[in-house]
Formats: C-alpha cells, sequence, structure tokens
C-alpha cells in the first residue's frame, strides 16, 4: 500500500503537459524552497521563470513542438531548466550522458538529429557532431541564464498562455544499450513522465519538505523522475557539489541540506555495507528514506541496510527504461519478501507467459510481461524493435521471473543467463539465492558455460571475489556448496577475481565476466 505522503491526481488530461502539471499546482506557494546547489537555492516561481526565460530563448533558435534537442549537461542545474523549457516548447529531450564516449555520441546525434546541442562548456566529445552547439549557463544567485553569449531576458509565460502540448505527445529519449551495441532510443511521452512522479511520490512518502539529494544520473529515468516526483510533491531538490560518489560527500550533502530522502544503484549500497556503516552512526537523522534499482540486491544485503539505518524505509524498485517504477518493495514493510522485487505499483499489470506467451500458473517461472500506464510508446525510429518488445500493449521484458500467491515478483534472470545442465533448466539468479550470504565472500557471481565434455549442455562456474584471498578456502566453499544446492546448480569450477565488472547501470556484467575470466569456448 502507497505510504501517506502527498495526495495526487494522477488523471492525465489531453490539454496540459508535464511542465504545466509540475509547475501549477496551486496547493504550493511559489517561495517555497525547489532546487539547491552549492549553497544557493531558488524558489519556485523562480525556476519557473528561468524555465520560462530559457524556453524564450530556445523558441528564437527554432525548437518548437516534435524538433529534438540534446542535452549533454550532467548532474547540474541547466539540465533541469533546460528540459522543461524544451518540452514545455513540444520539443523532445534527447538525453546524453556527459561522460559519454564520442562514437556513442556521434551515433546518439545522428539518429536523432537534433536541431541543436545544449552544453555548460565545451566539451571533446560534443566537436565531432554536425550539429550547433549552444553553452546554457544559470546563475542561481541572480536567476539569470545565458545562452550561449546572451542574456535571456523576456520569458513566455508558459502556465497562462502554453504551447500546444499535450500528455500524449513525447517529451523524452533515452537512450539504453542494444544487443548489437547500438543503443536504442526509448520514447517516453509527458503523461507517462507524469504516472511515474505520481508513483515516486505516493509510494515513497514525499511530502511538501521533503529534500531529495539527487545522486544517480539525471539522464537516467532512476534520476530524472526522483526529480520530477520531488517537485511534484512540492519539495526541494538538492544537486549534490562533488562530481564522483563518495562516503564523506554523501554525509557532507545530508547534513547540510537536511536531506530526507536518495536513490541510488546497489554497487553505492554495498560501498556503504562494506567500507563504512561506523560512519552513519547519529550523523542522518534527517533521512527517511533510500531507493534502490538497476541490479540486485540480496536479501542479506537488504536486512543489512534495515538494520543499519533502523529509522528509515529502504524501497526496492524494478522496472527498465521502457517501464519505470514498475513494481516496488517497502523492505520495512515486508521482511518476509526481501528475495523479491515488490509488487505492481498502481496501474501496472504484470504476466508471467511460457513461450507461446499463455500465462503460467502462480509459483511458476516464465518470461515477464508489463502493462503500465508509463510504459514507453516504443524505440525511435525502431519499427523492428517495437514489433519484437511491445506485443498487443504489452512489453516484453526478456526477464524471467515467478509471481507468489500475492503477487511479488521475484526474478530469475534474462533469457540467455539460463543454464541448462543434463536437462535441468535454471537461471543463476536461483543458484545465487541458494547459496545467499557466504562467510569470507564480499561478492560472487554464477554464470553457465558449455560444458567441455559435450555431455551436460552447460555447468554451472561461480566467479568470487574473497573477503582476503589468502586465507579463503576453495574445498571448504565446495563442500558447504554441496550441502546447500542441488548436484545440478554445485558449481563445477571456481574462479577467484579481483572484482565482478558492472554494466553502465551499475548491473553485474556476465557477459563481460565470462569474456575477462570465463573458458576459451573457441576450444570447446
Amino acid at each position: 500500500m502507497p505510504r501517506k505522503g502527498i495526495s495526487v491526481n494522477s488523471t492525465l488530461q489531453q490539454t496540459e503537459n508535464l511542465f504545466s502539471r509540475l509547475f501549477s499546482n496551486p496547493d504550493f506557494h511559489g517561495g517555497r524552497d525547489t532546487l539547491r546547489f552549492a549553497d544557493e537555492t531558488v524558489s519556485r516561481d523562480q525556476l519557473r521563470e528561468m524555465i520560462e526565460a530559457t524556453a524564450a530563448a530556445l523558441r528564437a533558435h527554432g525548437v518548437s513542438k516534435g524538433e529534438r534537442v540534446a542535452l549533454v549537461l550532467g548532474n547540474t542545474p541547466e539540465y533541469i531548466v533546460a528540459f522543461f523549457a524544451v518540452t514545455a516548447l513540444g520539443g523532445i529531450v534527447v538525453s546524453i550522458d556527459s561522460r559519454i564516449g564520442a562514437e556513442r555520441l556521434k551515433i546518439v546525434t545522428a539518429d536523432t538529429r537534433p536541431v541543436c546541442c545544449l552544453q555548460t562548456q565545451d566539451l571533446e566529445a560534443t566537436r565531432g557532431i554536425n550539429i550547433p552547439r549552444l553553452e546554457l549557463n544559470v546563475d542561481l544567485a541572480t536567476q539569470a541564464v545565458f545562452l550561449g553569449r546572451n542574456l535571456c531576458i523576456a520569458p513566455l509565460d508558459l502556465l497562462q498562455n502554453p504551447a500546444n502540448v499535450e500528455m500524449e505527445d513525447p517529451a523524452l529519449i533515452l537512450f539504453s544499450a542494444g544487443s548489437t551495441g547500438h543503443p536504442k532510443g526509448v520514447v517516453l511521452r509527458h503523461g507517462g513522465l507524469f504516472k511515474t512522479a505520481c508513483t515516486v511520490s505516493a509510494i515513497i512518502g514525499l511530502k511538501p519538505d521533503h529534500h531529495d539529494l539527487i545522486l544517480s544520473p539525471m539522464t537516467h529515468s532512476g534520476g530524472w523522475q526522483r526529480v520530477t516526483g520531488t517537485i511534484l510533491s512540492g519539495g526541494c531538490v538538492v544537486l549534490p557539489e562533488e562530481g564522483m560518489f563518495s562516503i564523506p560527500g554523501l554525509l557532507n550533502d545530508i547534513e547540510r541540506n537536511d536531506v530526507n530522502g536518495f536513490f541510488t544503484t546497489p554497487p553505492f549500497i554495498r560501498m556503504i555495507l562494506n567500507t563504512a556503516p561506523e560512519k552513519f552512526a547519529n550523523r542522518v537523522p534527517t533521512l527517511r528514506s533510500i531507493e534502490i534499482a538497476s541490479a540486485p540486491l540480496s536479501a542479506d544485503e537488504l536486512q543489512q541496510l534495515l538494520d543499519l539505518f533502523p529509522h528509515i524505509n529502504v524501497f526496492f524498485q524494478y522496472g527498465s527504461t521502457e517501464c519505470s517504477r514498475a513494481l516496488i518493495l517497502d523492505s520495512r514493510g515486508r521482511t518476509d519478501k526481501l528475495h523479491t522485487v515488490g509488487v505492481p505499483t498502481p496501474g501496472v499489470k504484470v504476466r508471467i507467459c511460457d513461450e507461446h506467451g499463455n500465462d503460467v500458473p502462480v509459483g511458476q517461472k516464465g518470461e515477464v510481461l508489463m502493462g503500465a500506464e508509463q510504459m514507453a510508446t516504443g524505440y525511435f525510429e525502431r519499427p523492428d524493435l517495437d514489433a519484437e518488445r511491445f506485443r498487443k500493449g504489452w512489453l516484453v521484458t526478456g526477464d524471467y521471473g515467478r509471481l507468489d500467491e500475492e503477487g511479488f515478483l521475484t526474478l530469475l534472470g534474462r533469457a540467455d543467463d539460463m543454464i541448462n545442465c543434463g536437462g535441468h533448466s535454471y537461471f543463476p539468479a536461483e543458484v545465487e539465492f541458494e547459496l545467499g550470504s557466504i562467510e569470507g565472500i564480499d561478492t560472487f557471481l554464477v554464470a553457465g558455460v558449455p560444458d567441455p565434455a559435450g555431455i551436460m549442455t552447460d555447468v554451472p562456474w561461480i566467479f568470487v571475489v574473497p573477503e582476503d584471498p589468502t586465507n579463503w578456502s576453495i574445498r571448504d566453499f565446495l563442500s558447504d556448496a554441496r550441502n546447500r544446492l542441488p548436484s545440478q546448480m554445485v558449481p563445477r569450477n571456481v574462479v577467484v577475481v579481483d572484482e565482478i565488472p558492472l554494466t553502465p547501470s551499475g548491473k553485474p556484467s556476465r557477459r563481460r565476466t565470462l569474456e575477462l575470466y570465463g573458458p576459451d569456448t573457441s576450444a570447446i
């Protein structure tokens, strides 16, 4: 059930857009603090005026309904101002991480053909693109906005005289990794973004006095939806001063800004749990909640986090770029379900299907399909992918899992992860769940490899990062594993590694792990 927070109306009206829905709420007076960065704070009205001034300048540069604008801005006030200015005009944001490589940037801009690229400084990565590059700079102290060398001084009144932009119009293209290495652009609507903001606000329990620290990149759905959820709630968005995440920086930001919540990924949580839990003692009295996503956390790790912060709520959410915040687990409210990713959020439906697209009985595993208001409309100019992933109103996630009697989803893995060992088919996550926490191991990952004997089809290997490699015994580990696992799941090889490689979103990468540490399959 949603926690008590601000009451939000998620009914989507065709005459409104994301900007108007977030900034026209009469319950919040204009002087309320809305954005804080580097000891400077601006009110709701001041932020709106900077957005409207930027919109006027962008309109003069040819930005109009349907035109795409690339944002290469990082977690800065400029990103927030630019996003709402572009989308309030009916433009479509092409969101690009400022740390992107030059080749990926060329692909994304060549695919989407934006009318211009906004950045805060001259970037090496953007020099090779054949579109106008404009520097956008915001001075929070004076609320001055500069586009190029020009001061933006003639704002549009986007609330009283809005552009012809509706909730069903596209607002954002987010690029995620493609299986071929070519990134694919996910198209999100104004209405879908607003629906997710409502979900974040209501379930996490954001309130008008909420201060949210934006740790995750706003160029990803996880970080951006914390911004929209906080603004919807009447709260204040806090941007960290440090470019890189660190424990001292996190504590400093929480204490200086009375932070009440933040969203982050499992690697940062493990950093807190493994390197500095004692540093948090009596240091974060204002913290109310932590939201986690993008990769698995074990039930043991979630329990450790609950124990470390007994006064806060911990939420774990599952979704994708195509359908954010689809399921959420209230970890403190359901400690018996820490092995799951929660239940569907309001308006989301989940199906578990067999290879023929038929629903399977409760408790059986199959492919996860989702249907939701916030679901993407498809991929930008990729009808082939649309046909593959969007079927009759359902998103085919490519993930496998099972639903229990209460609707909680346990994730098992991707189709490519499945291990077929002597006719027994299972996912690495099933092995990892049975093993749980293992004494002396910092982290581990299970993957299937082709059986070199050609008998079992696949055999499981385990890649292990010991806490102390010199005093850790593979023999003792295997003895323990044989007591916990059925024979087909017992690892056939234990590979000690320095670290488990991660994907850009923070997920353990089985593909990269096998490339680095797996067998030479060319000889098999």
